[in-house]
C-alpha cells in the first residue's frame, strides 16, 4: 500500500499526492493488456508532447511569474513536461522518462528562487502542483533520483514556491485559493510536515476566503462561487479543489465528503447548467467584498452563460470516486464524463483523469490497513464548553471509514493526554467538563477492524476567552458575531456596516481598563473582506454611538487614528498613514502583518503603526473626555452586508493581560512611552551615559528612585558618587517601560558590580500582582543575560498609603511576598527594608509625606537601611 515517509504521528502515505500505488498498479495492467478504458485513454498522454523523453526543456530560470508574464510559458511547460514524464515512467517502467522528469525537475530546483506577479499565488498554486506531483512520483517509485536531490526538492518547494502561496489568496476569487490550496497540502505531504498539512485541511473546511468548501460551493444546491462570473471559473476553482480532495483521500482524510459531499454538489451543479438544464439561483455576495450582488467589484447579479457547454478535464476523478469508490448517484457528472471521455492533458489542469482515475466499482469492501490519522480539527465556543470537529478519517484503499474515534485532552503544552472519549461515532464532540478562560490541547485518533491511527496535529482551544476579555457585536448587524483564541491569537468573525458615521456596527472583542494605559496588537492573515477595518480601539460604552479612539487599517490600506469625540458625534479620521510598499501589494492587498499601538495618558489618545514592533511611528493624538473606566480591545467589521469576515491578531497586550507562548506564563511586553517627550529625553541621555562607561552601580526603578535626583540628591552624592553609580529610574514607569529601556540601550556596554531594582508600585492600577512579580521576574532575567557579571539586589516595592488597609499597599505587598524567592543567594539577592518606614501598620509620614516618595530624611533613611547589603555585594567590606 505505500511506504511510511517516518516513524510517528508525523508518517505519511507514499506515493500519496494524486496517486497512490494501487493506481500505479491498476494503470499497468491496464497498459499491459492493451484494452479498455484506461488503455484507450493511455493513448492521449502518449499523444501529448510534454509527455516524450525527448522534450526538449525551455527553462531552468531564477524567477518566473504572471501579471507581469516573466517566463510564464516556459514554466508552465516544463512543469507539464516533469509530471507527464515522471507519470510515463510510473505506467510503463521506461527509464528515458525518469530521466526526462529528473533532468527537468533538478534544474529548476538548482535555479528557481521565486514566484512572482499580481497573479503569483495562481500562478505558483497551478504549476508548482504538477511540479510536486512529478517528484513524488520519482521518489517513491525507483526512478534513479537520488535522495539527496530529492531532499534539496523539499527545500526547494519550501523556499521557492510555499512563500507565494502559504497564505492562500483572501482578497481574490475561489479558483486562487484552491490553487493555492492543492499545492500547500502537496507540498505538505512531499515535505513529510504534519502540521502543514493539517493547517491545509483545516483551511479547507474552516478557510476564511473564497477557496474553503463553503465558500467555494455557496449553497447546498452547489452553486459555485463563480457561478456568476464565468463557468470556466466555476470549473477551475471545483477542479483544483478536486486535486486537494484527491491527495487528502490518499492519506486517508475524507475532504470528499465533508458536509454531505458538498464538493460532489459543486460538480453536479455545474455540470448540469453546463448541459443545458436549469438550476436554482440564489443571489450571493463573496466573501471579499468583490463579487457578486452589491460587490465593489463586480456586480453579479445572475448566472452567466459565458463558457456554458465547455467542459474542462476535472470531471473524470471525482467521477470516479463518489460513483465507483463510494457508490453515490452523480448523474450530470456521468453525463459530462461520457460526453468528454477520455480527458486529455492540459495547462492549467492536471488533466487525464480517465487514465489515472478510471476504476471499476468498489463492492464489498473491507479495510486492510488502520484508517487515516484524523485531520481538520477546528474549535468553536458554545458558552457550555469547547465544540470540536474533524474531518471523517477513511482506509483509502478499500474506501471504508472509520468505525469510532478517541479524543484526548490536556490542560497544558507540557502536560499529558488524557482520554475524555473513546467511543465517538460522529466527527464532532462537545466537551464540557473545561474551566472558562483555559487552554486545552486536543487530539483524535481514529480505528477500524485492523486498528487505529496516528494522532491527528494538536490543536489548541481556549474555553471562551482568557483573563477578563469578553466579546459582543456593538450596534446592529445581520449575523452574529464570534470571538476565539488559541492560546496566541484572537480570531474574529464579524459582520456590521462600519465603524464610522455617527454610530458604529462590528464586533468586538474588549477587556475592561481602569486609568491609563496602552493596547499593542499585530493584526495577521486573513481577512477576507476587503473593506474591513482592524485595528484596535479604546471606547467609553458599548453603545453603538459610544466615543471612542482607534488604530485602524483602512481599504485599502492606510493607516489611521479614528476617533468619536462625543456620544452620536461624528467619526473624523486623523494621521492618515501609507504603510508602504513592502506591504501592500498591486490591486490593494495587504502583504505582511502590521502592528498597531494606542496610548491613553489622562484624556489624551496617541496612535502609533509599526511593520516590525520594534519601530514605531506616532500618528496622531486626539483629546477625548472619558471616564477612568473604558472598554479596550480589537474589533472586526466587514463592512458588508450579511457577509461576515475573519480577523486573526496575535501578540495583544494591555496592561491587565498579555498573550504569552505558555498557558501558565503572562508576558510582559515591553513598551515605550513615546507620548511623554520627557521621558524620551531621559531614556536617551541613560543611553549616553551607558556609552561613557565607568559604571559601578546602577539603580533602576520609578519615581521613587528617580527623585534621588531632586529629594534625595544630597544622599545620593554622600553615598553613592563615589561608587560611580548611575540612577536609572524614570517616573511613573511600570514594569513594560523598565524592559522596553533594557532592551534599548540603558544598559549595553556597560558591567557595572551591582544593579539594585525596585519597580511595580505603578503596576498597581492595571495588573493584578502575579503579573507585575512575573513581570520583575523577567527583568531580573534580562538583567542577568545582559550583565552576567553583575549582582542584582531586589528591593521589596516601598508601603504607600496610610495603612495596610489601603488597597494599592495590599497589592504591593502581595507583589513583595511573590518575589521574595527570586534570589539564588549568589548573583541575585533580595532585601525588603519597608519596616523603616512604617511605624506598626502606619506609614512614617516623616519620611514618606506624600504617601509614595520619601524626602531627604527618607532617602536618608533608605541609604542607611540599604548601606551594609551594598557593602556586602560591591566587595567592600
Amino acid at each position: 500500500m505505500g511506504k511510511l515517509a517516518c516513524s510517528g504521528d508525523e508518517s505519511f502515505i507514499h506515493p500519496g499526492l494524486l496517486h497512490n500505488e494501487t493506481d500505479i498498479q491498476r494503470i499497468k495492467e491496464a497498459i499491459k493488456n492493451e484494452k479498455g478504458t484506461i488503455f484507450e485513454a493511455f493513448k492521449t498522454l502518449l499523444e501529448s508532447d510534454h509527455s516524450k523523453a525527448d522534450y526538449k526543456m525551455r527553462g531552468p530560470f531564477p524567477e518566473w511569474g504572471r501579471a507581469p508574464n516573466i517566463r510564464t510559458g516556459e514554466a508552465q511547460n516544463d512543469a507539464k513536461a516533469a509530471y507527464e514524464n515522471a507519470l510515463m515512467w510510473a505506467i510503463t517502467e521506461k527509464k528515458e522518462h525518469a530521466r526526462k522528469s529528473i533532468q527537468i525537475i533538478n534544474a529548476w530546483a538548482g535555479s528557481l528562487k521565486k514566484v512572482t506577479g499580481i497573479d503569483g499565488v495562481l500562478a505558483a498554486g497551478i504549476q508548482g502542483f504538477k511540479f510536486v506531483n512529478a517528484a513524488e512520483i520519482l521518489r517513491y517509485t525507483d526512478s534513479g533520483w537520488s535522495e539527496e536531490n530529492a531532499k534539496r526538492c523539499e527545500k526547494w518547494f519550501m523556499d521557492a514556491w510555499y512563500p507565494t502561496i502559504e497564505h492562500y489568496a483572501y482578497f481574490a476569487n475561489g479558483n486562487w485559493e484552491t490553487a493555492a490550496l492543492q499545492t500547500n497540502m502537496a507540498i505538505a505531504i512531499y515535505c513529510s510536515d504534519r502540521k502543514l498539512f493539517e493547517s491545509t485541511v483545516r483551511y479547507a473546511v474552516n478557510g476564511a476566503g473564497n477557496g474553503s468548501i463553503n465558500h467555494l460551493i455557496v449553497y447546498p444546491t452547489g452553486q459555485c462561487q463563480e457561478t456568476t462570473r464565468a463557468q470556466h471559473y466555476a470549473q477551475l476553482g471545483l477542479g483544483l479543489l478536486g486535486g486537494a480532495a484527491e491527495i487528502a483521500w490518499n492519506q486517508g482524510v475524507d475532504l470528499y465528503g465533508w458536509n454531505n459531499n458538498r464538493i460532489l454538489k459543486g460538480f453536479e451543479y455545474t455540470a448540469k447548467y453546463g448541459l443545458g438544464e436549469d438550476v436554482p439561483y440564489q443571489h450571493y455576495l463573496d466573501r471579499t467584498g468583490k463579487y457578486g450582488l452589491g460587490g465593489h467589484h463586480k456586480n453579479y447579479s445572475k448566472i452567466s452563460t459565458v463558457s456554458r457547454g465547455n467542459f474542462y478535464p476535472i470531471f473524470e476523478r471525482t467521477f470516479n470516486h463518489y460513483v465507483n469508490r463510494r457508490n453515490v448517484n452523480a448523474p450530470y457528472s456521468t453525463k459530462v464524463v461520457k460526453l468528454k471521455r477520455p480527458e486529455g492533458p492540459s495547462r492549467d489542469y492536471v488533466g487525464l483523469g480517465t487514465l489515472t482515475h478510471w476504476r471499476p466499482p468498489n463492492k464489498n469492501p473491507r479495510p486492510t490497513n488502520a484508517p487515516g490519522t484524523p485531520a481538520g480539527l477546528v474549535a468553536q465556543n458554545t458558552g457550555k464548553g469547547i465544540h470540536i470537529s474533524w474531518v471523517r478519517s477513511v482506509e483509502p484503499i478499500s474506501c471504508t471509514d472509520a468505525l469510532k474515534y478517541t479524543l484526548s485532552r490536556k490542560g497544558s503544552s507540557e502536560g499529558k493526554f488524557e482520554v475524555i472519549s473513546s467511543k465517538i461515532t460522529k466527527t464532532h464532540f462537545h466537551d464540557k467538563s473545561v474551566e472558562k478562560g483555559t487552554i486545552y490541547h486536543y487530539v483524535v485518533t481514529a480505528t477500524n477492524d485492523q486498528g487505529t491511527s496516528n494522532r491527528s496535529a494538536e490543536l489548541a482551544a481556549c474555553s471562551d476567552l482568557p483573563g477578563s476579555w469578553l466579546s459582543t457585536d456593538i450596534g446592529k448587524v445581520g449575523i452574529k458575531g464570534f470571538s476565539k483564541f488559541d492560546g496566541s491569537r484572537f480570531s474574529l468573525e464579524g459582520e456590521g456596516t462600519d465603524i464610522g458615521g455617527t454610530s458604529d456596527g462590528f464586533h468586538f472583542a474588549y477587556a475592561p481598563m481602569t486609568g491609563e494605559g496602552s493596547i499593542t496588537a499585530r493584526i495577521v492573515r486573513p481577512m477576507s473582506s476587503q473593506w474591513t477595518k482592524p485595528g484596535i480601539m479604546m471606547r467609553k460604552t458599548l453603545d453603538a454611538d459610544s466615543p471612542h479612539a482607534s488604530v485602524l487599517l483602512l481599504p485599502h490600506w492606510k493607516g489611521a487614528l479614528v476617533s468619536r469625540l462625543k456620544k452620536g458625534g461624528p467619526t473624523e479620521e486623523s494621521g492618515i498613514t501609507d504603510l508602504g510598499e513592502n506591504h501592500i501589494i498591486k490591486k490593494n492587498r495587504l502583504s505582511t502583518p502590521y502592528w498597531v499601538r494606542l496610548i491613553r495618558f489622562r484624556n489624551t489618545f496617541t496612535g502609533y503603526l509599526s511593520s516590525d514592533g520594534n519601530n514605531w511611528k506616532q500618528i496622531s493624538s486626539i483629546e477625548i473626555p472619558m471616564g477612568s473606566t473604558f472598554y479596550v480591545g480589537l474589533p472586526a467589521c466587514s463592512q458588508l452586508n450579511n457577509v461576515t469576515t475573519t480577523v486573526t491578531y496575535d501578540s495583544v497586550s494591555i496592561p491587565s493581560w498579555r498573550t504569552s507562548n505558555s498557558e501558565k506564563l503572562i508576558m510582559s511586553r515591553p513598551e515605550p512611552r513615546w507620548h511623554k517627550k520627557a521621558w524620551i529625553e531621559r531614556h536617551q541621555k541613560f543611553n549616553e551615559r551607558a556609552r561613557k562607561g565607568n559604571v559601578d552601580l546602577i539603580m533602576i526603578g520609578d519615581s521613587i528612585t528617580h527623585w534621588w535626583d531632586t529629594a534625595g540628591k544630597a544622599v545620593w552624592d554622600k553615598y553613592y558618587k563615589k561608587r560611580n553609580a548611575v540612577n536609572l529610574a524614570i517616573s511613573g514607569d511600570r514594569t513594560e517601560h523598565v524592559l522596553w529601556r533594557l532592551e534599548n540601550g540603558n544598559i549595553e556596554g556597560i558591567s557595572p558590580k551591582l544593579a539594585t531594582l525596585m519597580i511595580g508600585t505603578n503596576n498597581h492600577m492595571s495588573s493584578p500582582p502575579e503579573f507585575t512579580a512575573n513581570d520583575i521576574q523577567l527583568i531580573v532575567k534580562k538583567l542577568r543575560s545582559e550583565l552576567p557579571k553583575t549582582k542584582i539586589l531586589v528591593l521589596a516595592i516601598f508601603p504607600r498609603g496610610g495603612n495596610d488597609d489601603d488597597s494599592a499597599r495590599q497589592k504591593n505587598m502581595e507583589v513583595n511576598r511573590l518575589i521574595a524567592n527570586v534570589e539564588d543567594r549568589d548573583m541575585v539577592h533580595f532585601l525588603n527594608i519597608n519596616e523603616t518606614f512604617l511605624n506598626g501598620r502606619r506609614l512614617r509620614n516623616d519620611l514618606i509625606p506624600d504617601g509614595s516618595h520619601p524626602n531627604e530624611k527618607g532617602y536618608s533613611a533608605w541609604a542607611q537601611a540599604l548601606e551594609p547589603t551594598i557593602l556586602e555585594l560591591m566587595g567592600e567590606n
